[in-house]
């Protein structure tokens, strides 16, 4: 696919213990993805969730931070505030609720960003 994409966002979600906990599974595959992806030259922006009370953690953060010194040559980090949109579609196609967090306010998430600014030589928005 990469001759046929101009861009690949790749989603980051959570730390590797809390990966493995929230779909038993490890995130090896998705991460060897990854790297195969950016050994072709692709342009990938890593995007990645921000969720206080789930995955808002050092771990996640240091992960963040360690993908992004492992792959100087990725175009960005998005980090993306969680939002409620999708818990009421989880009921309405008959799974059940999810848990509903409380989005990090834009000065966590100004504070998130400067931190890992601060951390690393790609663009974070």
């Amino acid at each position: 696919m990469t001759p046929f994409c101009d861009c690949f966002y790749f989603d980051c979600k959570a730390d590797p213990a809390l990966h493995s906990a929230c779909t038993g599974v490890e995130d090896t595959l998705i991460l060897q993805n990854l790297d195969a992806i950016l050994r072709m030259d692709a342009a990938v922006v890593l995007r990645c969730p921000i969720v206080p009370g789930a995955n808002l953690t050092e771990a996640y953060l240091d992960k963040i931070v360690a993908l992004a010194q492992k792959y100087p040559s990725m175009r960005g980090i998005s980090l993306l505030p969680y939002h409620k949109a999708g818990a009421s579609k989880s009921i309405r196609i008959g799974k059940c609720a999810q848990t509903v967090f409380t989005p990090p306010s834009p000065q966590e998430m100004t504070q998130i960003r400067h931190e890992i600014r601060q951390r690393v030589a790609i663009p974070v928005f």
